[in-house]
């Protein structure tokens, strides 16, 4: 018998614009990972052939659930990505935007429990720079300098150690030291959780030399330490996944040994009275004092 269209069998081609279906006429036979279903799915059949930003948008009559799965349309394992309710739209709308390498994609139309009814589905497009060109259009840091940016529209190319894999969008640095320092970049972000993290080599994880997560200051990641002389690719970055946003990054650099700061010896403690609570930063202090401990 002829397979009915909109099946792991018989997908319908997808391209970019809106087109208009109805759950009701197709087949129980998957569910995504976000919200599991016993509703009928209509299936659609997407061929990315270079690397490209996806928007996937449902605009339903009923409670819809997304899911994209790569190459094995009936294998759950092979799921991208799934949403049910999209960000401020509602339990009729579903939406991902997801950086697809090229390969085919299965799309999938789906409802929550046993809903099914009309929808419109719109994909939108575009282009994405390869991690290897993000690198080398990456803008130097200068030291003492806070700068601002934004990781919206950028993919998740580069993972650290730190922050639960930095699965947010990020922004590469440059940060070029003409001889050896003790650095500090600190990232602020109030849109994204965020994630500082640095590396030798832009396209290489395994060059991670320091990674910074949210520790004291909610909003702030750092990273402190005493680098070698060299090039290195600061990321701008965030925990959580599809996550973006804006964020400021500030370079601090000092001498090894440090530059000496009010209260680094003896001779000129500061002053202390009870009860007092006082704030101070050691970043440019002397290493010239040790504890027991």
């Amino acid at each position: 018998a002829r397979q009915e269209m909109g099946t792991c069998e018989s997908p319908i081609p997808l391209s970019p614009g809106t087109v208009s279906g109805s759950t009701t006429r197709g087949e129980d036979a998957n569910t995504g990972s976000c919200e599991r279903s016993d509703a009928k799915e209509i299936v659609y059949e997407l061929d990315v052939t270079q690397r490209q930003r996806v928007i996937l948008e449902v605009e339903a009559h009923f409670d819809s659930v997304l899911y994209i799965r790569k190459e094995a349309c009936s294998d759950a394992d092979a799921e991208v990505d799934c949403n049910d309710d999209a960000p401020n739209g509602g339990r009729n709308r579903s939406r991902i935007e997801h950086v697809l390498e090229p390969g085919k994609y299965f799309v999938f139309v789906d409802g929550y429990n046993q809903e099914a009814g009309s929808y419109k589905l719109t994909l939108t497009t575009s282009d994405v720079v390869s991690l290897l060109d993000m690198c080398r259009r990456g803008r130097a840091l200068a030291a003492g300098v806070a700068t601002s940016g934004t990781t919206s529209g950028n993919p998740d190319d580069a993972e650290a150690s730190c922050g639960g894999g930095a699965q947010g969008a990020d922004a590469a640095w440059r940060m070029e030291l003409p001889s050896r320092s003790r650095v500090r970049v600190v990232e602020h972000s109030d849109d994204v959780n965020p994630v500082v993290h640095v590396r030798r080599s832009c396209t290489d994880e395994q060059s991670e030399v320091a990674c910074g997560e949210p520790s004291g200051i909610p909003g702030d990641a750092a990273v402190t330490g005493v680098f070698e002389a060299g090039s290195y690719t600061v990321f701008a970055d965030a925990r959580e996944r599809d996550s973006a946003g804006g964020y400021s990054l500030l370079l601090e650099t000092a001498p090894p040994d440090g530059t000496g700061i009010a209260g680094d010896g003896c001779g000129d403690a500061l002053p202390l009275g009870l009860p007092a609570i006082v704030a101070g930063d050691t970043f440019a202090a002397r290493d010239d004092i040790a504890g027991a401990c």
